[in-house]
């Protein structure tokens, strides 16, 4: 041993002379074990414990105690002194280890699973070979699923088993256990008729524990087949009585308990050809008054593919320009792009022969009074002509780079007749918007959104086959989508900008610097890279200095838009609440009044979805943070936006399709801003003329810069938008501008897929 001078000494003459160093060695609770320090016991030949610092011994599990020499300790009352023990004044050395140990199992006598769990995962990660570990591991997994399984927590029941049979897949009993737990799950889910849980239950159970000789997979085998039959035979009748929609959910019960025989396949063609019905999960439900797009109502414009009320819209971009559409006829663009011209459909003209006229009365009228959408076409129009039989022309003053894009937007209300579609909306009452197609060569005439508020319960229907398609995945979702095998993922084309806007009463409205502390209060990095993407990364999901979309990827078209050396304002709480206390400052001022005011909490309205209701509750923690306080107001329909008034801001998920087009939508004077300075009027009234891309460019920096400055608009952050569908719908494009866009090619498989 070290002779360490100065040390004290206990000899086999002296053992008294330890109590001084060793005091009251009072037994420590679970928690001080878990949480705290460390410590060996060196019970000496009195009986005195002597709690010191960890001993530095060779192979503490296999430790031997010498029968002669010393050994200098430092005791856990007196870390700072040391004390020299010679060994034959020692009876025995009680390891740190197998205090937690002995611990542990106390723990699992008073039924405290969760501290015998935390004190044997201790000693595991210190010592993963102690003697005793996996034993004491696999009583604490077998007690506490016994225990679980006793009060009714079966499922809890079943993944100790799990894991009991990760650690020990031998174990003593293992069997009968995973037989009694998983055969109460199955019969619960039987007697609820849930026969896709009692498939997928049982699979598990097949998977998990795949080298166990299980019984209650066999047992449950006869019962499965006899029930698939007779919802076989129930899904049939349903069929011929004329339901079909009760027909696929009997099928879909049936499928879930095996393959289908011959018989089965064919009655599910059947149905599919009966119910030509696609089901979508939905977290926005569409707006049940005016259905017209809006670049701030993703909802209205995702069923306005199939109901129409688009003046012109986006169908992708080819090369570096855009490819557009229009419900009311063809739309294309003069050569020298200084003019525009709607053929109005045939189908249009013989039910309203004077529609051209119609179109082109509209138009005129938009040019003189435009709203924001049509600030750019107002700005640009010079005559408005009807050319031949049904040709709408429209002139321009000087070239466009896109001249169709000027048409974006929703059709005014005075031709919004001439917009629509086959389809029309079919409301139930009970929630559901169903959405019903006349044209009978479509193979999905009929779609059902189901509106879900949770993204985990609307991705377990998915995964079940209960729904077809999830219209809108959260980013933080796509990893678990991604490894169902029953799920594709695919991506919107077209990125979604999200920013606070200022409610057009509200005092933040002329108060720049209580709107730039609302950004350094609003911890946007965490919220893109921690929540949003966990930690990963991806292209085109970034924060954002400006309102303006900055593509999807490095050569994406709308990068033209945005200026990436505009810097981001950082998370500076401290600096948020000077801000907040200047502009305060300022009002009292303005108001002339001594005092500072007694100022009402701000209100942030939002839609309840999963991903804005997040960003919401993490931004009002920070308010909280820097000492100001924000009342949440949410709100379920976008119809709901109309009325709309009595808010500071709101959450607006926004998605521009042209921004040399709607960014005025955004930013401009009546636009979502409601009002912009001078300088931003300026530089946004510069947009349209620009005669080429770099032009185009050099004017979007000035309109970004002033914007970034104003902060009319609170700019987040970007996202790239993802849908998921299941494998048993074929046709749907990995990606896409909006959801229903290729439905016509859409065709519904198997109705009971299993994973």
């Amino acid at each position: 041993m070290v002779n360490q001078p100065g040390a004290a000494r206990v000899s086999s003459l002296c053992l008294a002379a330890c109590c001084a160093w060793a005091g009251a060695a009072s037994a420590q609770t679970a928690d001080e074990l878990i949480d705290g320090p460390p410590f060996d016991t060196i019970v000496l030949e009195n009986g005195t414990d002597l709690r010191v610092r960890p001993l530095d011994a060779p192979r503490r599990n296999a430790f031997r105690k010498p029968t002669t020499g010393d050994i200098v300790v430092k005791p856990i009352a007196s870390p700072d002194q040391s004390l020299r023990v010679e060994w034959d004044a020692v009876a025995r050395v009680r390891w740190f280890e197998d205090v937690l140990l002995s611990a542990s199992q106390e723990a699992i006598d008073a039924d405290d699973f969760d501290a015998a769990y935390l004190l044997l995962q201790r000693l595991e990660a210190s010592q993963p070979r102690w003697p005793g570990l996996a034993p004491g591991f696999e009583r604490l997994l077998r007690e506490e699923a016994l225990a679980r399984f006793r009060a009714g927590e079966t499922a809890h029941s079943l993944a100790l088993l799990g894991a009991l049979y990760d650690r020990a897949p031998r174990s003593r009993g293992l069997s009968g256990a995973v037989d009694a737990v998983g055969d109460a799950i199955v019969e619960k889910l039987w007697s609820e008729e849930d026969y896709r849980g009692v498939g997928g239950s049982l699979e598990s159970l097949a998977e998990q524990f795949e080298n166990l000789p299980l019984k209650t997979p066999a047992k449950w085998r006869e019962r499965l087949a006899v029930k698939q039959q007779q919802l076989l035979t129930q899904a049939s009748g349903l069929l011929d009585r004329g339901l079909p929609s009760e027909a696929r959910e009997a099928a879909t019960g049936a499928a879930a308990l095996g393959p289908l025989d011959a018989r089965g396949e064919a009655l599910v063609r059947q149905i599919q050809q009966a119910d030509p019905t696609v089901r979508v999960g939905v977290f926005r439900r569409a707006p049940t008054g005016d259905p017209r797009p809006r670049i701030d109502r993703p909802a209205a414009r995702r069923v306005a593919r199939l109901l129409g009320g688009s003046l012109a819209r986006l169908d992708d971009y080819v090369g570096q320009g855009g490819a557009y559409s229009s419900p009311l006829g063809v739309l294309s663009a003069g050569e020298d792009r200084r003019s525009i011209r709607l053929q109005v459909a045939p189908e249009q003209l013989r039910t309203d022969p004077a529609a051209a006229h119609a179109v082109a009365r509209t138009l005129t009228r938009v040019a003189a009074d435009p709203p924001a959408e049509f600030a750019a076409l107002a700005q640009l129009v010079d005559l408005v002509s009807i050319e031949s039989a049904g040709r709408v022309t429209l002139r321009l003053r000087t070239p466009h780079l896109r001249p169709e894009a000027l048409l974006l937007g929703a059709a005014p209300e005075s031709i919004t007749r001439l917009t629509t579609t086959d389809w029309t909306r079919d409301e139930a009452g009970d929630g559901a918007t169903r959405l019903v197609c006349e044209d009978s060569t479509v193979a999905l005439r009929r779609v059902e959104e189901i509106a879900y508020e949770d993204d985990g319960r609307a991705i377990a229907a998915l995964a079940r086959g209960d729904i077809q398609l999830l219209a809108d995945a959260p980013l933080w979702s796509l990893p678990s989508l991604r490894k169902l095998s029953t799920v594709q993922v695919g991506r919107y084309r077209i990125p979604t900008v999200h920013c606070l806007l200022v409610g057009p009463d509200s005092r933040l409205a002329a108060r720049r610097d209580a709107r730039r502390a609302i950004v350094y209060a609003t911890p946007r990095a965490y919220f893109v890279n921690d929540l949003l993407l966990a930690g990963k990364r991806m292209t085109g999901v970034q924060v954002l200095s400006a309102s303006l979309p900055t593509g999807t990827s490095l050569n994406d078209p709308l990068r033209y838009s945005y200026t990436e050396s505009v810097a981001t304002r950082p998370y500076r709480p401290r600096l948020s609440a000077l801000l907040t206390a200047v502009s305060a400052q300022i009002a009292a001022k303005d108001a002339e009044s001594e005092n500072l005011p007694e100022e009402p909490p701000l209100t942030l309205a939002y839609p309840n979805t999963p991903v804005a209701r997040l960003a919401c509750l993490t931004i009002a923690d920070q308010f909280a943070a820097v000492g100001a306080s924000l009342r949440l107001a949410p709100y379920d329909d976008e119809s709901e936006l109309t009325s709309l008034a009595d808010y500071d801001l709101r959450y607006a998920e926004v998605r521009i399709d042209e921004p040399m087009v709607q960014a005025w939508s955004l930013l401009g004077p009546d636009g979502l801003a409601g009002d912009c300075s001078a300088a931003l009027l300026t530089a946004l009234e510069a947009i349209p003329t620009a005669a080429s891309g770099e032009e185009l460019s050099d004017r979007f920096f000035e309109v970004h810069q002033i914007a970034n400055g104003d902060l009319q608009v609170i700019p987040l952050w970007q996202t790239v938008d993802h849908y998921a569908w299941h494998t048993s719908l074929t046709g749907v494009p990995e990606t896409t501008v909006d959801l229903y866009q290729s439905i016509g090619r859409w065709r519904r498989g198997s109705v009971g897929s299993r994973r």
